[in-house]
């Protein structure tokens, strides 16, 4: 995407009291409720990461679907991350040159 977001972990939430992440795509910050149970926040990290792609991939300005797949995505993809820990593994074994620092 080219776009280097910062992930913060903050112990009280500074958004709706519903809500475990945000994505700010202006300061390109992506906040995370701290002291989740590890799946819920595996979960919220690739929900609010699917946001972010959503928004530098031009995909729209938060239509209604958006939340709907971002969440079912997100679940599923921490889903395939939990049973298939190799999968993790395999991934950061690849060598990529595009991108590296």
């Amino acid at each position: 995407m080219g776009r280097d977001y910062t992930v913060v972990f903050e112990r009280e939430a500074t958004f709706k009291s519903s809500e475990a992440g945000l994505c700010d795509h202006r300061k390109m910050v992506i906040t995370i409720l701290d002291e989740q149970h590890p799946v819920e926040e595996l979960d919220t990290v690739i929900h609010e990461l699917l946001h972010a792609i959503w928004h530098q991939m031009s995909m729209g300005e938060h239509p209604p679907e958006e939340e709907v797949l971002v969440r079912k995505t997100a679940g599923g993809l921490t889903q395939v991350f939990l049973d298939n820990p190799h999968f993790i593994k395999y991934i950061s074994l690849i060598d990529n040159p595009i991108g590296t620092k």
